[in-house]
């Protein structure tokens, strides 16, 4: 096993190691070393590494700095992602939102097309009495075809107005 030459004054920064290992060992129980792994059976990643501290570029102190500028920044962006989410969450309510007045305004439509197809045949539906051979049921004592376009336009009037978020 190699160990460290005692060749230099531990005084003397220029002469010594940059960097030296304490290495497990079974005989000694550990050793410093010049090399991670310096006998047969040693295994590099159980040897602890130290460094010089005057060869360390970032002193503890920066260190230190730099994990809470890190943590600093991560509470940030978690923030920032708590808002996304926040975000995301309001547009798919929207889109929701969207789609069910969306549904609402085809379905007036559709009531809208009926109207005007019973108003030019000068009929309205009518859940009494008989129907007349097309199916529908001739005038008698409902509204008029134009009232019935009127309140079909009214009531499409109202739901583009809640689409659009003026209640």
């Amino acid at each position: 096993m190699r160990e460290l030459n005692n060749c230099c004054s531990m005084t003397d920064h220029k002469q010594n190691p940059a960097e030296i290992y304490l290495v497990p060992d079974a005989e000694h129980g550990h050793v410093w070393s010049d090399d991670p792994a310096p006998g047969e059976g040693m295994r590099e990643e159980n040897a602890t590494r130290y460094v010089r501290e005057d060869l360390v570029p970032e002193s503890n102190a920066t260190l230190a700095l730099r994990i809470a500028e890190l943590t600093r920044e991560n509470s940030t962006l978690q923030a920032r992602c708590a808002d996304l989410e926040l975000l995301l969450s309001t547009e798919q309510d929207l889109v929701l939102d969207y789609h069910a007045t969306n549904d609402a305004l085809a379905a007036q439509v559709e009531l809208l097309k009926a109207a005007i197809t019973t108003a030019l045949r000068g009929t309205v539906f009518d859940e009494v009495g008989n129907r007349d051979d097309d199916g529908l049921i001739p005038f008698r004592n409902t509204k008029t075809a134009i009232e019935v376009l009127t309140d079909a336009l009214c009531q499409l009037s109202k739901l583009r107005q809640q689409a659009k978020g003026g209640k």
